[in-house]
C-alpha cells in the first residue's frame, strides 16, 4: 500500500520533467484511489524505476497496467515493432517524412544504421539469441558481436520479434499475452538470451502474468 512518503518521485521521468504530482507514480495511485479517469495514465513510461525506490514494496506497475488503453498511433507503432522486417522499412520512410512524428524517430535513430535483421536457420541448437524489435534493426553489429561471443560455446539459434512488452505497457494485456505464447512457441524450452533488458525482465514475468515460463537472460 502506497504511504505517500515520496520517494518515488525523482525516480519517475514524466514527473521529473513535468513537475506536476499528477504525472507522478503518487499522483496515478491516488487518480485510481479516488475513482478519476486520469490522463496522467497514459504519460506513465512504465520504466518501473518507482518501484525501486519504494520502501513500501509496492508494485506500482501491476496497478497501472489496467488503467492504460493504447490510442491509436500506439497500436500502430506496437503493430510495427512486431516484425522486424516492417519496422526496417517503417524506419527508413519515416526519416525522409517531415510530420512530427516522424520528426522524433529521426531524432531517436540519429547516428544510428538501419539495417535488415540478423537471421539464421540453425535445426540444432542449445540457445536463443532474442536481440529485440528496435536492437534487431538499429544495432545489427552488436547482434553480430554477440552471435559470434555467444558461437564460441553453443549453438544458438536467432529468433526476431516483439516480447509484448510494448503491448502490456500501453495496457494491450490480451494483445501482450498473444505475443508471449507465440514467442514461447518459437522458443520451446530453450533457454533465451536477450540484448534488451526491458525483454529480459518482461519474460521473467510470463509466469505471474500469462502463466507461460521462458528461461530469460539478459546478455549484458
Amino acid at each position: 500500500m502506497c504511504t505517500h512518503c515520496g520517494f518515488c518521485l525523482e525516480t519517475c521521468p514524466t514527473y521529473t520533467v513535468l513537475r506536476n504530482e499528477v504525472h507522478s507514480p503518487r499522483g496515478r495511485i491516488e487518480a485510481i484511489r479516488a475513482g478519476i479517469d486520469s490522463p496522467a495514465f497514459d504519460t506513465c513510461m512504465y520504466c518501473r524505476l518507482c518501484e525501486t525506490a519504494c520502501p513500501a514494496g509496492v508494485r506500482y506497475g501491476e496497478i497501472i497496467i489496467p488503467y492504460r488503453k493504447p490510442n491509436v498511433k500506439e497500436s500502430i507503432v506496437n503493430k510495427v515493432l512486431e516484425n522486424p522486417k516492417s519496422l526496417t522499412s517503417f524506419l527508413r520512410i519515416a526519416k525522409n517524412l517531415n510530420i512530427e512524428e516522424a520528426k522524433r524517430f529521426k531524432e531517436f535513430t540519429e547516428g544510428l544504421e538501419i539495417s535488415e535483421p540478423l537471421e539464421n536457420d540453425e535445426k540444432e541448437y542449445d540457445i536463443i539469441l532474442f536481440p529485440g524489435c528496435m536492437e534487431s534493426v538499429l544495432a545489427r553489429k552488436t547482434v553480430e558481436k554477440a552471435y559470434r561471443f555467444l558461437s564460441k560455446f553453443f549453438k544458438v539459434r536467432i529468433v526476431n520479434g516483439c516480447c509484448g512488452f510494448s503491448r502490456f505497457s500501453t495496457g494491450d494485456v490480451e494483445g501482450a499475452r498473444k505475443l508471449a505464447l507465440k514467442l514461447k512457441d518459437k522458443v520451446g524450452n530453450k533457454p533465451v538470451i536477450t540484448l534488451q533488458s526491458n525483454c529480459a525482465s518482461f519474460m521473467k514475468d510470463y509466469q505471474s502474468y500469462f502463466g507461460i515460463n521462458i528461461e530469460a537472460y539478459d546478455f549484458a
